[in-house]
């Protein structure tokens, strides 16, 4: 049988002697470690991106439906392509197991059943697949072409549409057992409206009396790849469409023939609810979206007691084995369960407007950030905002509202929507922009959770009694500090000891130090220089110790007015007189920070305490480099 057979049929374009296109393909391969989340995620998405109008919700529909074989000639009529490709395969490679048991299945499924088992996701409330059906040099393509023949291509129009990389239109291919999936769109072009229904499966190059072919091919219009139009388009389609919706308006629907799921029945349901309210639950509450699962209607009225519901019934199963959906629902649950006083909206000058929801208490055992935009959740792990000292344990929920504030945070996402990456950039002006602003906003939104999750004290120290600690700092003409006591408080530059792996320093002045070998000895040490001793004779290491320790309750917090002013809070873990100093935080060691007591105060590198009354909180204000903010802060408590 060849396509001239018939008019209507799959057709697999020769490659004309270009690529030889495999089995493996690695935009599908991105979207299999979580069938159902990734579909869940990538086809709302891309239907919130489509919205007509903002003062109604998108409604996104899911069905489960059987046709006949026989009314359904995509399936059918693939059934000689999946043979071929089967031999193909046998051929490039007779090892390869898994290809040759999926050619097996997907033959066997066309053979042997007299129904075909149909997943459809419905949207409704959006524009449709608008544009030219088929690609020419002199016109622009729209979203027909992106999704039906691009690679790798977005055309949305929103500078804030999730679509940005073309990979999502791989994810329902997933889901089919005969990686094929079969669009019906109804548009409002301006002839007037029109409906298409194409079909597309992705396989590989096969060999045909005509050449090689290549690993895509077609269902309809044999002649030019073109889809089905109007009263030629089966009416199975929109039966089920129109079942869906209960309306025909602009919209798209997406079936995928003979499905695979790892649930079926009632649990694939409540895994698919799950998905949604881990998600699009901001999308939901806000009116943006409505979504039916086989009748079950979910919207802004009844998502907050059906997102409870789920709540409260999760088994480990649920989210067993699935870090992104049990992340997304501590998010999302965060957003749901956030009183009056853990929510509000901001303006960042990074990003302008946001709304926040924040939860702490005994359930919240660590420190997490969630971003999501155009309500969808995109990560809990965004850089630079996955480690936090000085704050009690919380989980906070970001939603970037503005359109720019989304655009730009859009343009730093993978392909798959689920973090953000400023290597993605190329342009090197570009990214150290886009460095810089993306820095303004994690600094930013470390300025809020010092505020929204500082731990309490049970007393500050008044700043204005600071003037009189710090006012007595001086130098003598030989550029030896003075150290005035005030109230007991006394500040000291001097040289301080530093035991850390790979790294020594002394308190010593008289010039000794600094030798080569393995250094950080314990006590009072004197040894040779090292493994390699000068040659002018032998040079003596001293190391002293200090009872060191990190402080567990230490917050700091920005201040609005002068960026480089922090206050700090801290309470002591000793009664005896200790030394405070304030370290950048990095993978591998940590570096001394310098703090002034004023904007024009001597650079020091530890502040001193006397003995004080044990849990007695201390506050007090410091100032440090604009550039010690890019990096975690800790602070150590040394004995004096």
């Amino acid at each position: 049988m060849s396509n001239e057979d018939f008019t209507i049929d799959w057709r697999f374009p020769l490659n004309g002697g270009g690529t030889d296109d495999g089995f493996n393909n690695a935009s599908i391969d991105t979207f299999k470690g979580h069938r159902v989340f990734s579909l869940v995620r990538e086809t709302i998405q891309n239907s919130l991106d489509a919205r007509t109008d903002a003062s109604q919700p998108v409604l996104v529909a899911f069905t489960d439906n059987d046709v006949p074989l026989g009314s359904f000639q995509g399936v059918s009529r693939l059934l000689p392509w999946l043979e071929r490709a089967s031999e193909r395969a046998a051929l490039i490679s007779d090892s390869d197991e898994h290809t040759a048991k999926f050619y097996r299945n997907a033959i066997q499924l066309v053979r042997s059943g007299s129904a075909v088992r149909v997943f459809g996701i419905h949207d409704f409330r959006t524009t449709g697949l608008t544009g030219p059906t088929s690609s020419t040099a002199k016109e622009r393509p729209g979203p027909w072409i992106a999704l039906l023949k691009g690679s790798g291509m977005s055309v949305h129009k929103k500078r804030d549409a999730g679509g940005s990389f073309g990979h999502g239109s791989k994810a329902p291919l997933v889901i089919s057992q005969l990686r094929a999936a079969f669009y019906y769109t109804i548009v409002n072009e301006s002839g007037g409206v029109e409906q298409r229904f194409q079909g597309k499966s992705i396989l590989q190059s096969m060999e045909t009396p005509d050449g090689l072919t290549q690993g895509t091919g077609y269902f309809g219009e044999v002649v030019g790849l073109l889809p089905l139009l109007n009263e030629d388009i089966p009416h199975w389609a929109s039966a089920i469409r129109s079942e869906a919706g209960g309306i025909s308006a602009t919209g798209t629907s997406i079936f995928l023939p003979f499905p695979q799921f790892v649930s079926q029945g009632p649990s694939l349901w409540r895994e698919i609810r799950i998905a949604v309210l881990a998600n699009f639950y901001l999308a939901i509450k806000h009116r943006k979206l409505e979504v039916v699962l086989m009748g079950e209607r979910i919207d802004a009225e009844n998502v907050d007691g059906l997102f409870k519901e789920v709540l409260a019934t999760l088994t480990k199963q649920d989210t067993d084995g699935a870090t992104e959906i049990s992340a997304s629902l501590e998010a999302s649950a965060t957003a749901l369960l956030a009183t009056e006083g853990e929510k509000g909206v901001e303006t960042l000058k990074s990003i302008g407007v946001i709304s926040w929801y924040l939860r702490t208490g005994e359930e919240i055992t660590r420190r997490h950030v969630g971003i999501a935009r155009n309500g969808m959740l995109i990560t809990r792990k965004a850089k630079w905002l996955d480690y936090f000292k000085g704050v009690k344990p919380f989980d906070l929920m970001i939603s970037v509202d503005s359109v720019e504030g989304s655009s730009f945070l859009r343009s730093l996402e993978n392909p798959a929507h689920t973090e953000f990456d400023l290597d993605r950039i190329d342009d090197s002006r570009e990214h150290f922009e886009a460095t810089k602003k993306y820095r303004q906003f994690t600094r930013e939104v470390k300025e809020l959770v010092n505020t929204l999750a500082a731990i309490p004290l049970n007393e500050e120290i008044a700043l204005s009694d600071l003037n009189e600690f710090f006012g007595g700092i001086s130098s003598n003409v030989n550029g030896v500090q003075d150290e005035k006591s005030h109230r007991g408080l006394k500040i000291s530059n001097k040289r301080t000891t530093i035991i850390r792996r790979g790294n020594s320093s002394t308190d010593e002045s008289d010039g000794t130090g600094d030798g080569q070998g393995a250094r950080g000895g314990k006590g009072s040490k004197k040894t040779l220089g090292g493994n390699k001793p000068e040659e002018g004779g032998k040079k003596d290491i001293h190391a002293f110790k200090r009872n060191s320790k990190q402080l567990r309750k230490f917050r700091m917090i920005r201040d609005s007015k002068e960026p480089r002013s922090v206050k700090l809070s801290f309470t002591p873990i000793s009664n005896s007189p200790f030394a405070l100093q304030l370290f950048r935080s990095g993978e591998s060691e940590r570096q001394p920070i310098l703090v002034r007591t004023s904007l024009t105060g001597e650079p020091l590198t530890e502040l001193q305490f006397p003995a004080r009354k044990l849990g007695e909180p201390i506050t007090l204000r410091v100032f440090l480099a604009e550039e010690d903010f890019d990096y975690a802060i800790e602070a150590v408590m040394h004995s004096a």
